[in-house]
């Protein structure tokens, strides 16, 4: 019991620092993040499955902006 304690703070702690994911209609209201998040994940070789899911997130909102604006540098 003793050593489980240790294991379950760390896991609490990690999991309540975590990011919480973006949806798309979140980013589709916010298209500079949008562009921000796309290209910080351009840039990343590994990533958790919460920075995964916000990278599509933020990807399909700029493909469905309106007239496309999103995708614009």
């Amino acid at each position: 019991m003793n050593k489980m304690l240790p294991i379950f703070i760390l896991t609490v702690g990690i999991v309540a620092c975590s990011e919480p994911v973006k949806t798309t209609a979140y980013y589709s209201k916010n298209l500079d993040e949008a562009r921000k998040v796309v290209k910080a994940c351009e840039n990343k070789d590994t990533m958790t499955s919460t920075e995964k899911e916000n990278c599509q997130n933020a990807a399909t909102a700029l493909l469905f902006a309106p007239s496309n604006s999103g995708l614009r540098p």
